[in-house]
């Protein structure tokens, strides 16, 4: 009977103790900075050409073999942006941004005879302390390599630029920190006025890409988070576009 009561009176304390529910992400509606064009994708051909199309970086090819460029994967490119979205978020008492980079993707249903191609939208997501966009207004004409720790990231398939948001909202999972990083290679050109930069999402430890089409490798070994990848290929947009796009507005309005 004494245990009978013992093991009661436990009972009773554990149920009086309160739940406590970790915060929810609140987002705002819409992103509050959008870039949907004025972004010239470079790459120096192998021929020793630097070739551009609007918003892709072009595959590294021939420069004169024209026709390979038109080819349905070649399309695509080394990476390619749809859109690129920032979106505030708070989580508790934190202040936190999120990027979230819209990009073309396909393939052929039938890969041996290159029928039934198929292509459509991804997403890939990343998200920060709001501080850390100020690493980003430190570029300067020397190239250089800036890591945001990121609180989570993640990759949305087969999606639209209306829904992506909706979409992350059913992954998402803010964590304290993780174990990469969204890592900037970037460098300021005077002479223009504009900003070489690519971006990615590389591990702390492992050679590990993520957050690109396709990886860039060198030697059989990725160059992604190193200074080396800009005499390859990058992209390129007005420094203030640039600037202007990676700040938060003074007023933010969530949607709570």
């Amino acid at each position: 009977m004494r245990k009978l009561i013992v093991l009661l009176a436990l009972c009773q304390g554990v149920m009086a103790q309160p739940r406590e529910n970790k915060p929810l992400p609140i987002f705002t509606k819409k992103p509050v900075k959008v870039i949907d064009d004025h972004i010239e994708g470079w790459c120096f051909s192998l021929d020793g050409q630097w070739v551009s199309k609007e918003m892709t970086i072009p595959p590294r090819l021939i420069s004169t073999n024209e026709d390979s460029y038109d080819t349905k994967v070649n399309k695509l490119g080394n990476d390619n942006i749809e859109e690129l979205q920032m979106y505030p978020i708070l989580f508790g008492n934190d202040t936190l941004v999120m990027l979230v980079k819209l990009y073309k993707t396909g393939k052929y249903d039938y890969e041996s005879t290159q029928r039934g191609w198929d292509d459509y939208l991804m997403a890939y997501y990343f998200v920060v302390d709001h501080k850390e966009l100020l690493k980003l207004g430190k570029i300067s004409t020397e190239t250089s390599i800036i890591e945001l720790q990121m609180r989570d990231f993640g990759t949305i398939g087969h999606t639209r630029s209306s829904s992506v948001l909706n979409d992350i909202k059913k992954k998402i999972i803010i964590k304290p920190k993780t174990d990469r990083f969204l890592t900037f290679t970037a460098r300021k050109v005077e002479e223009t006025s504009k900003i070489q930069f690519q971006f990615a999402s590389l591990h702390d430890i492992f050679t590990d890409v993520e957050g690109v089409l396709n990886d860039f490798q060198i030697r059989g070994k990725s160059i992604y988070g190193n200074k080396e990848l800009l005499n390859y290929m990058y992209y390129e947009i007005d420094t203030y576009e640039f600037q202007d796009f990676f700040s938060l507005p003074t007023q933010i309005k969530f949607d709570i």
